[in-house]
C-alpha cells in the first residue's frame, strides 16, 4: 500500500501559507481520483473561491455552495430590519419578492387548492 502523509514541517508554516499548502496537495491528490470531482466552496472559508470555469479546468465537474445563499438571506432579512427599525419603510418594498410570486414560490397555490377541498357548504 502506500505510505500516508504526515504534516511535520507543514505545521510550523504561518497559518496563510499552511492553507495554500493544504490546497494545492488537495488538488493534486483529488486529480488523481477517476470519475466526477465536486468543489464544495465556502465563502470567507481558508480556500479561495474560483470562477466556474477555472473550477472546470482544475477538473471539477461539481461545485457546492452550500452557504451562499443561507448567508445572503441573513444578510437581506438584516437590512430589512435596519430599515424598519429606523422607521424607512421605503427601502424595504424594494427588497420584497411581488406578493402574487412569493405565493407561487411557497406553494400557496397549492394550499388553496387543498383548503377548497375541505370547504364546508
Amino acid at each position: 500500500g502506500t505510505k500516508p502523509w504526515l504534516l511535520t514541517e507543514e505545521l510550523s508554516l504561518p497559518k496563510p501559507a499552511l492553507n495554500l499548502f493544504l490546497h494545492v496537495h488537495f488538488l493534486r491528490v483529488c486529480d488523481g481520483i477517476e470519475g466526477w470531482t465536486m468543489c464544495n466552496c465556502l465563502e470567507m472559508g481558508s480556500t479561495p473561491i474560483l470562477e466556474p470555469a477555472k473550477l472546470g479546468e482544475l477538473g471539477y465537474k461539481i461545485a457546492a455552495y452550500p452557504l451562499t445563499l443561507l448567508s445572503s438571506a441573513v444578510k437581506s432579512m438584516e437590512e430589512v430590519l435596519v430599515a424598519l427599525r429606523a422607521g424607512d419603510v421605503s427601502k424595504v418594498e424594494p427588497m420584497l419578492k411581488e406578493f402574487t410570486e412569493l405565493q407561487e414560490l411557497v406553494g400557496f397555490d397549492d394550499y388553496f387548492r387543498e383548503e377548497k377541498l375541505y370547504e364546508v357548504p
